[in-house]
């Protein structure tokens, strides 16, 4: 009942804060237990609400910071564990690994983050050894093989109401060791595997900028090709020519130049043209509008509190959901007590789909905001933008 009960909590808080969660490579996931999945971790504890899409099944090792105050058990459940930057005992640390062998030991799902806490910086942090002593003691414990898989996750904009990510699901991790080899050289041998396998659904950038410059192309080539975000940051990762940084350089430059407006740090342009981008906005925007409006007291809640409670970027995402989620579900129940008490239940279901259409179609509204304004400034710039993104579509395509 309580796992249930987090799944539904999960469901509402991913559902309402993001517009699409993807899965790539769905079908790498175990339909039965054990399993060990190891999640790469950026955007704090957003990343459980997320991941659990993926993994609905699994028992997740949390930080105890999350289930210290009634409150916060309302949205995190799971096996406690005292980080180093925890206050807390660590001998419970001992009673977690034990808890965590049960759920494999029977059969279960168990997911952990290797990284220990969020970064949403370019390159992943260093991996704890906890997965690693687990792997080897259920080995030793147990006969019955066990299902390591590897998870990658993928913000376009952590930290906007309604933006898009991507789960990527890696292949199992091997545990098959030789007898010769020691205790340490199997600890560095499973330490290892991990490592790349967690690094083949993530990428890694030399620095801010670089990461920056690849979330920007990527979304351009999501753009043209729905699906292919992650696959554009990991091939910027790993195929960075000269050439085509040069190229975007100048389109960059350009738009500078030009004063375009931005949509995830980049101009954008409608492929259709401009009418046909004004007359979809004035489909949308209406309902975005009457949404905005329609919910105006839990919208300013989360806003305030994503701007005063968050220290770092990785927790923003965090603040609003858990402000903006409670203030939302009490001004919904006391719009359907004041609907049926004055017999306005028909209005009450008007603005429930008017809610649900403006959450539908605001990150698509606003795209079309920027393509209108930058497609009123005039077709030069269109056109060299039409360009790029052919060269985006070329080097995409390049092997």
């Amino acid at each position: 009942m309580q796992r249930k009960r987090q799944y539904l909590i999960s469901f509402v808080c991913r559902n309402l804060y993001y517009h699409e969660v993807c899965i790539l490579n769905k079908e790498r996931l175990p339909t039965k237990g054990p399993v060990l999945y190891l999640g790469l971790h950026r955007n704090g504890a957003v990343d459980g609400w997320v991941y659990e899409k993926a993994c609905k099944d699994a028992v997740f090792l949390i930080s105890t910071q999350l289930v210290k105050s009634p409150f916060a058990r309302l949205f995190f459940d799971g096996i406690p564990i005292v980080r180093d930057k925890d206050r807390g005992d660590k001998k419970q640390n001992a009673e977690a690994m034990e808890k965590c062998l049960e759920v494999l030991g029977s059969g279960g799902k168990l997911f952990i983050f290797p990284e220990g806490t969020s970064s949403l910086g370019p390159k992943h942090l260093p991996f704890k050894s906890g997965a690693v002593q687990l792997i080897l003691k259920y080995l030793e414990q147990n006969n019955e093989p066990l299902n390591v898989v590897p998870l990658g996750i993928h913000y376009e904009v952590p930290w906007q109401f309604r933006s898009r990510v991507v789960i990527k699901v890696g292949h199992p991790v091997p545990l098959t060791l030789e007898d010769s080899l020691t205790k340490l050289d199997r600890r560095k041998t499973l330490k290892t595997r991990i490592r790349n396998a967690l690094e083949a659904v993530g990428v890694n950038y030399p620095n801010t900028s670089s990461q920056e410059t690849a979330q920007k192309i990527a979304f351009l080539q999501r753009r043209s090709f729905p699906g292919t975000y992650f696959n554009a940051l990991k091939k910027l990762e790993k195929h960075n020519s000269e050439e085509f940084l040069q190229t975007w350089k100048r389109f960059d430059q350009l738009s500078k130049e030009h004063r375009l407006f931005l949509s995830q740090g980049v101009p954008i342009f409608s492929e259709y043209g401009l009418p046909i981008a004004f007359f979809r906005l004035m489909l949308s925007a209406p309902f975005v509008v009457a949404a905005i409006l329609c919910n105006l007291p839990p919208l300013g809640v989360a806003a305030w509190a994503g701007k005063h409670f968050p220290d770092d970027r990785n927790v923003i995402a965090l603040w609003k959901t858990l402000s903006g989620v409670p203030a939302f579900s009490l001004w919904v129940i006391l719009l359907g007590i004041f609907a049926l008490l004055y017999g306005q239940l028909p209005t009450f279901g008007v603005y429930l789909v008017v809610t649900l259409l403006g959450l539908k179609n605001l990150n698509g509204t606003r795209y079309r905001i920027v393509e209108c304004l930058n497609g009123s400034r005039g077709s030069e710039f269109n056109t060299y933008y039409q360009v790029f993104l052919t060269r985006v579509k070329q080097w995409f395509n390049q092997k």
